[in-house]
């Protein structure tokens, strides 16, 4: 009796498991890039070296976010706001910089007016006049993360308020319109992107935190926004407890669908394609994980996905095919220093690299200009 127990409970575990495993007739997908699908890593310090229209600067604080818009790389920083011009004859480059800031954590450029994020000042409107900054306009948030600018609309991940929606009609005079708040976005809203009519939402917390999911849906069609859908790492996808967590979310249209590029952080890089409509009763399909990275920050220009892995350097991804997307190059700062990068984008022809490293003891916040051409990418 005692073994037909045993017996029966075990076929009870196995059949609970089973289940669970096979929720919605979804399983998680096995990852067909990995570390060990990685390209060589290449040593930016190859590319600095000499002054052929390349630049490293410091001293600019640990920057979160670049923008590069018309030969100047704009970048918020936990110091200061910088405003730098990119000259490849030049042999060093000035930036201009602004301290008005407690910590800047994003950055948008329209026109004659920078946006910034400031995770404890709000959104700053700031018009660039003969290379000064003049504060036109500030709208106060809870921990403004990221900022959006969406025709006349600025969307902010406010992490501790929620997603914020803000007029710019005039970036003169900025307005405050709507701050949505859910269970979820208003402890950890923290980055933003919009294809539609439809926001999507990145939602981190501390890792000891529970049941926080990983991104949030809201239909931008209505007024305010409204919540349609929250998607939860663990019960959509049957994740650990790292998948609950999104850093950063890059869309891209692709072949009458739209593909979600997900940065969960120590999980990796996840890939996710979701309805156009962003039907609530439609979960989006995992399609893979890319693991051996740290995804901490995401960045796409055309068919390059930039991923900067927190604790390594940075990878580029070719996906002009979503579906089967092409881990092209890896870089970090020099051999056996990979440094811990923040953020990379690509504009007007150079790469921006944001990153921080520790040499003899000195701890280095760093920004690396380089030309596309010459670090090999298309």
């Amino acid at each position: 009796m005692y073994y037909c127990r045993i017996i029966v409970i075990w076929c009870l575990i196995w059949v609970f498991f089973s289940c669970e495993e096979t929720k919605n007739n979804r399983t998680i997908p096995q990852p067909n890039l990995s570390l060990a699908a990685a390209p060589s890593a290449v040593n930016l310090t190859d590319f600095l070296s000499t002054s052929n229209g390349n630049f490293l600067l410091v001293d600019l604080g640990r920057i979160y976010d670049i923008q590069i818009v018309d030969s100047v790389a704009y970048t918020a920083s936990d110091t200061y706001i910088s405003r730098i011009p990119i000259d490849s004859e030049a042999s060093e480059l000035t930036p201009v910089t602004f301290e008005s800031f407690v910590k800047g954590t994003s950055v948008a450029v329209s026109g004659q007016n920078a946006l910034f994020a400031d995770s404890q000042g709000g959104v700053k409107s700031i018009a660039l006049e003969s290379s000064q900054y003049v504060l036109k306009s500030a709208v106060n948030c809870k921990n403004a993360k990221e900022l959006l600018l969406n025709g006349s609309k600025i969307y902010v991940a406010d992490y501790g308020g929620g997603l914020r929606v803000i007029d710019a009609t005039d970036l003169d005079s900025l307005q405050n319109e709507h701050l949505v708040t859910t269970e979820f976005t208003v402890e950890s809203a923290q980055s933003v992107a919009i294809h539609g009519t439809y926001a999507y939402v990145a939602n981190n917390s501390d890792f000891v935190k529970v049941g926080v999911p990983a991104f949030s849906v809201f239909d931008l069609s209505t007024t305010p926004p409204k919540l349609i859908r929250e998607i939860d790492g663990k019960n959509d996808y049957f994740f650990s407890s790292s998948m609950r967590y999104a850093y950063d979310i890059e869309l891209k249209e692709y072949d009458s669908s739209v593909f979600m590029f997900v940065a969960g952080g120590p999980s990796g890089l996840a890939i996710f394609k979701v309805p156009h409509s962003a039907n609530p009763d439609v979960t989006p399909e995992l399609l893979q994980v890319v693991t051996g990275i740290t995804a901490f920050s995401l960045s796409q220009a055309g068919s390059n996905l930039y991923v900067a892995d927190r604790f390594w350097g940075f990878s580029v991804f070719n996906i002009e095919s979503p579906t089967d997307p092409v881990w092209s190059h890896r870089f970090q700062y020099q051999s056996n220093i990979g440094g811990e990068f923040f953020h990379v984008t690509e504009g007007n022809d150079y790469v921006g690299a944001s990153f921080g490293y520790i040499l003899d003891g000195i701890w280095t916040p760093s920004l690396a200009l380089i030309k596309k051409t010459d670090l090999g990418i298309d």
